[in-house]
């Protein structure tokens, strides 16, 4: 039975992140993507605070190779026809960025492999037990042998598949649903655009 220091359930950004700084620092890390980045994501726009950050993390070169589009601020349209613009470049790095979240995940998800950690995809978690201060885990794989860690990070995001089934409470701070369309041939004008309407935002 495989054994890691750490596994993680989730290879989205947060997920890969700290599977990438546990392997760099020695851990035997396991990260598990029910997935196989194979569909489609919603977009997503990055603060320009983001630079430092996937500078630490080494992947700053990666990032611009993903050819993300520069977001110049936010407009928001909220209690008045007049818009009210926020310009990122009162920020010291300048721009933030429109992004591409399936091909950024996968930027993140590789730059962890580099750096030592197991990645399965289309492996996500169906089953997990503590015993003898060691995790043991299901995975979604047909015949896959459980894994152990010491450590289990849940990194399934606002959903918190794993945290949820294990007892965790969810703290619900709205009910609001979100919808996404996809437009092509649009020009984009470098501005991420908030605005009301009569059902919400």
């Amino acid at each position: 039975m495989p054994r890691f220091d750490v596994a993680i359930a989730g290879a989205g950004p947060a997920g890969s992140a700290a599977a990438l700084r546990l392997a760099e620092q020695g851990c035997r890390v396991a990260l598990i993507e029910r997935s196989r980045f194979d569909t489609l994501r919603v977009g997503e726009s990055l603060a320009p605070a983001v630079q430092p950050l996937l500078t630490e993390l080494g992947v700053w070169p990666e990032f611009l190779e993903l050819g993300p589009l520069p977001s110049n601020g936010t407009r928001s349209v909220w209690g008045s026809d007049t818009p009210e613009v926020h310009s990122h470049m009162i920020t010291p790095w300048g721009c933030g960025w429109h992004v591409d979240r399936l091909a950024f995940d996968r930027m993140l998800a590789d730059a962890a492999v580099r750096s030592g950690a197991t990645l399965s995809c289309g492996a996500g978690v169906v089953g997990c037990g503590h015993e003898a201060e060691e995790w043991t885990l299901w995975l979604r794989e047909t015949g896959a042998s459980p894994i152990r860690a010491r450590v289990f990070i849940d990194a399934t995001g606002r959903s918190a598949r794993l945290g949820t089934r294990l007892g965790a409470r969810r703290v619900l701070l709205d009910r609001l649903s979100g919808v996404a369309v996809q437009f092509r041939g649009i020009e984009s004008q470098g501005y991420v655009q908030v605005e009301t309407t009569c059902d919400g935002w």
